[in-house]
């Protein structure tokens, strides 16, 4: 009986559609509805199942998940994608973008600690690869978006193509890359923890600190420096790195409710080692991934994705599981701050940030969404907008909601052998300097199986 309904359903509000490879679309009701409805695989509450997602892209926010919607709204643009799977943008968790010009050539992996590196030669060179320009910053937004990235934690703040979760919790977030004030100017001691100040102002914050980033004494102290103080054991604590935790490190951790980021394509690259995933996963501390920077990391989640994969078969022997790298880069990074009601899982109320791709019945449905590449994805929305989509999706947007995607905030972009489109919506950006950029930065995707140029490195001899 229901699939009889579904039957019955599909040839009332489908025919005379124009389809696609794939889509379909279909106004129903009044022309200036402002709701999206998507028929698609869904992933979400760990199931995945063909449904139906009301989008009121005024609020950017999911208003309802069921076919009983349909009953509810009967004016709304219909997008119709039943050979699709749909599920949550991504999160990364980590990045310095300002640095994002281009990977590092020749990294060994033979640093001891960051300061190993921040005092050597490579240091000279990172300083002149500093870029806080509006059209840098737009492309190495760009190269994140098109490949499902909808939000991002960085400390330079976001044009607007990706969410920046700095703006998004009432919370105060603090992110801090030295927070023992050891920058490359000066070094705590082993026997001695510095004495900070301005301390006061960090009081009600989620702290982002960078800790034990190395394989030296040196970084394993900087946690008991952390863990030490008084006035940081009152706030709740996200460590990026971690690479010199123990085991009873992450057991102190797992009981102060604190979570860990992971970026283990850096982390491999520049100290052949990195987190202890195994022993985290033991004390079930929360985990979410990062691509660090494209110096000596990921140009993308996607690509991050793949250096876990590969840790997990070669190191872990598949311990970590599809849906837990999943959560890593949806709801875990959610739940450490603490917004897990509005982004990485399709919930209502939730925004509208989803990820489309081409469904892929050889690997499971998260790995689908999770690992793909930027010509499989058919769709990345933001808070109900479409900023990167097929050329047909983003035609038939430009067509029905004429007054948000124009001309002048939309261009095509050949990704390997199909034909993209990119918006900005309402973002006071110049199509032209951005695509003049494009052309002169490194790689915003890639084609070829080997991967990108000059990808750092993801081989270890880390323990497990």
């Amino acid at each position: 009986m229901k699939y009889m309904i579904f039957v019955i359903l599909s040839i009332s509000l489908f025919s005379f559609c124009v389809y696609s490879k794939g889509c379909s679309f279909k106004k129903v009701g009044d022309s200036d509805s402002s709701h999206i409805t998507i028929y698609s695989n869904v992933l979400a509450q760990n199931r995945v199942s063909l449904n139906w997602i009301i989008i009121n892209i005024k609020s950017g926010l999911i208003d309802c998940i069921g076919e009983e919607c349909l009953s509810k709204y009967q004016n709304y643009l219909l997008l119709n994608c039943p050979d699709m799977i749909i599920g949550p943008g991504l999160i990364n968790l980590h990045e310095h973008l300002a640095y994002n010009l281009s990977p590092i050539k020749n990294i060994k992996g033979l640093y001891k600690d960051r300061h190993d590196w921040l005092r050597g030669k490579w240091s000279e060179s990172l300083k002149l690869k500093r870029n806080d320009k509006k059209v840098k910053r737009v492309v190495n937004e760009l190269r994140q978006l098109i490949s499902g990235t909808t939000s991002i934690l960085d400390q330079g703040d976001s044009i607007g193509l990706l969410r920046d979760l700095k703006k998004i919790n009432n919370s105060k977030i603090v992110l801090n890359t030295f927070p023992l004030e050891d920058n490359q100017d000066k070094r705590f001691k082993l026997n001695q923890c510095p004495k900070l100040e301005n301390k006061k102002a960090l009081s009600n914050s989620i702290l982002v600190f960078h800790v034990g980033e190395g394989i030296t004494k040196s970084a394993r102290k900087e946690l008991d420096c952390i863990l030490n103080d008084k006035d940081f054991t009152k706030n709740q604590i996200i460590f990026v790195h971690g690479i010199a935790f123990q085991g009873e490190d992450l057991k102190i951790l797992k009981d102060r409710n604190s979570g860990i980021i992971w970026s283990p394509r850096s982390n491999l690259s520049l100290y052949g080692k990195t987190l202890s995933v195994k022993q985290a996963l033991i004390n079930k501390i929360d985990i979410a991934l990062g691509t660090d920077w494209l110096a000596s990391g990921s140009m993308n989640l996607s690509r991050e994705v793949s250096c876990a994969i590969k840790y997990n078969k070669n190191i872990l022997n598949n311990k970590l599981g599809d849906k837990q790298m999943w959560e890593m880069v949806t709801i875990n990074p959610a739940k450490l701050l603490g917004i897990q009601n509005k982004l990485g899982q399709i919930k209502v109320g939730a925004y509208a940030d989803l990820l489309l791709v081409k469904r892929d019945l050889e690997v499971s449905p998260y790995m689908n969404l999770i690992n793909s590449s930027s010509n499989n994805i058919e769709m990345v929305m933001k808070s109900g907008f479409i900023h990167f989509a097929s050329k047909t999706i983003a035609t038939n947007m430009k067509s029905m909601f004429s007054n948000k995607y124009s001309k002048q905030n939309c261009f095509d972009i050949k990704v390997c052998n199909y034909l993209k489109t990119v918006c900005f919506n309402d973002l006071n950006i110049n199509l032209e300097s951005i695509q003049k950029e494009i052309k002169q930065s490194y790689q915003l995707f890639f084609c070829e199986k080997k991967g990108p140029k000059n990808e750092p490195t993801c081989l270890t001899n880390s323990p497990k």
